[in-house]
């Protein structure tokens, strides 16, 4: 009886843990019109791939945002989206492997290519599975439930103008949580119709889920980068590199083997006291940079396939160039430029997130 009570203890506290981490996973915004027609013969393009909503074809443009509000990483695997009354039609199916850790965001779209969506470095997309969500412009159901079929979160919009009804832009919790009521964006006051991937504020990104890196070949590491001083290429294999304050550094990033070319990637540069091997991160907060001018607390991101509105450094064949002058306030500071190139496959899967080199920058 002891061992049997002991096993009926911890089998309620696995499902009371499961229970508490789907229940802050949440239905956060949708769009189920993304065309007004009074507007104009063209809406929305949600989905980022140059092919916006038209009166005729708008279902690719429509999408669902999932998140987690927390405390711990949900296997999404298996999960459903539905539309309809209670029980209505499958339109999405979660695939084996997905997993959607604390502060993240899914978006499902109807359609399209989300290629283009999934470099602003806002949640992930992916389409739906059954090609298409088909959410009703004059009222409809979306319903969330986990692999077993249980309802994790529901919402029933009516048509009419009502408050969650979209008509040419998305509908979103207000405040952000499960707990929150669906009304218009906050930014479609500003000209914004919809926050796909991002807060309420439309500025702040969600982090993006997981995916099985089954689905998503490559592992990243099929990058380099080339630096030169003053135009001579530094041929160190070291991965240390002596320049002087004032010196012209330029830097390309590339993929050899062009698996990621034009893919997102980032590099990150940071100054450092020599000597120290602290490598550069991205943590929140962290502006993207336009230049060499850095401080001890910041990284720069300077080539940034993560960032909403990414920097536009020289794109050439087989990769991105950028080059800057090292400030002369650094001569005699006995302070290095640590550098680290990131490369992401094509599905943006941060199991495939490669890290392929950092360098360091010598500056006496």
């Amino acid at each position: 009886m002891k061992n049997l009570t002991r096993f009926l203890i911890v089998a309620v506290a696995l499902v009371t843990c499961t229970a508490l981490a789907s229940a802050q996973v949440y239905i956060n915004e949708y769009c189920s019109d993304p065309i007004d027609t009074s507007l104009g013969a063209t809406g929305l393009d949600t989905n980022g791939d140059g092919v916006p909503a038209t009166g005729s074809s708008q279902f690719d443009d429509e999408f669902v945002e999932i998140v987690n509000a927390g405390p711990a990483t949900v296997d999404i695997s298996g999960w459903r989206l539905l539309d309809g009354a209670l029980g209505g039609t499958v339109r999405h199916v979660f695939a084996a492997g997905t997993s959607l850790p604390v502060g993240a965001a899914i978006v499902v779209f109807g359609g399209g290519s989300v290629t283009n969506f999934n470099t602003m470095g806002a949640g992930l997309g992916v389409t739906a599975s059954t090609g298409s969500l088909t959410l009703g412009n004059g009222g409809d159901t979306v319903e969330l439930q986990d692999a077993n079929g249980a309802t994790i979160d529901i919402h029933v919009y009516l048509g009419g103008g009502g408050p969650d009804d979209g008509d040419g832009f998305s509908v979103t919790r207000n405040p952000e949580g499960p707990t929150g009521l669906f009304n218009p964006s906050p930014v479609v006051a500003f000209g914004v119709l919809h926050s796909a991937g991002f807060m309420n504020d439309g500025i702040t990104p969600y982090g993006a889920a997981i995916l099985d890196p089954a689905m998503y070949p490559g592992n990243g590491t099929d990058a380099d980068l080339e630096l030169s001083v003053n135009g001579t290429l530094d041929q160190s294999n070291s991965g240390v590199h002596m320049a002087m304050a004032g010196d012209a550094l330029t830097l390309r990033f590339y993929s050899p083997n062009g698996t990621l070319d034009l893919q997102p990637f980032a590099a990150l540069l940071q100054l450092v006291p020599t000597g120290t091997f602290l490598f550069p991160q991205i943590v929140p907060g962290d502006p993207p940079g336009g230049g060499f001018w850095l401080d001890s607390t910041q990284a720069v991101v300077i080539v940034n396939g993560f960032a909403p509105v990414p920097l536009a450094p020289v794109l050439l064949p087989g990769g991105f160039v950028y080059g800057g002058v090292i400030p002369p306030v650094l001569a005699g500071m006995n302070t290095s430029i640590m550098l680290q190139f990131l490369c992401i496959d094509p599905g943006r899967n941060m199991f495939n997130l490669g890290i392929p080199m950092a360098r360091e920058v010598v500056i006496p």
